[in-house]
């Protein structure tokens, strides 16, 4: 004999609704930082950190397109994203005066 702990399926979900009252589906749930009152304290810094981090790479290296910009499919939904990514040559850069500086 199967022990059935809910009636029916319905009332399943409406208890499980019931007992976490949204607090895991929630309007931020899909969002890199949340949002609400659960909100992300590092976001700011992490998003300043990857703007950091981006400028100190394309200072070394030279990004062109491969191809011509008329390619790039855009695709549209939640985000905006290329349809094939976003294909890219880096050349390393020549050394400048500030490679030959001494930090710190």
């Amino acid at each position: 004999m199967r022990f059935l702990l809910f009636q029916s399926i319905s009332s399943l979900l409406f208890t499980w609704f019931y007992i976490f009252n949204c607090q895991i589906i929630s309007d931020f749930a899909f969002l890199p930082f949340g949002g609400g009152p659960h909100k992300c304290v590092g976001d700011q810094f992490a998003l300043m950190e990857s703007t950091v981090a981006l400028a100190l790479w394309l200072q070394k290296f030279t990004v062109e397109l491969k191809g011509s910009p008329e390619s790039v499919e855009l695709v549209t939904g939640a985000t905006i994203h290329t349809k094939s990514g976003l294909w890219c040559k880096l050349r390393k850069r020549a050394s400048t005066v500030c490679d030959n500086v001494k930090h710190g």
